[in-house]
């Protein structure tokens, strides 16, 4: 996301990833599915309770693929996933 702002002429000073990808959230000229990804990839962790573990509250999402899919969508390229991915 930082790679696709800069080249945006965008400022994309923060070490964030995550302030990055809100920031991309706010913008109002992006497809409705990079707009999902984005939320996938920002949703907090849930807990039921303080001492249970906490977890992901979307059922069937890879993380992995969403956030190379986002990567390769913004940056209109193919890019290689790894084997451990």
């Amino acid at each position: 996301v930082q790679a696709y702002l800069i080249a945006q002429g965008e400022s994309a000073e923060s070490p964030s990833a995550l302030e990055h990808m809100k920031y991309l959230a706010a913008k109002k000229n992006l497809s409705p599915r990079i707009y999902k990804t984005l939320h996938r990839l920002t949703i907090k962790l849930e807990k039921d309770s303080p001492e249970e573990e906490a977890y992901y509250p979307i059922e069937d999402v890879d993380l992995v693929q969403e956030a190379h899919w986002l990567a390769e969508e913004l940056l209109q390229t193919k890019i290689p996933l790894s084997e451990n991915s």
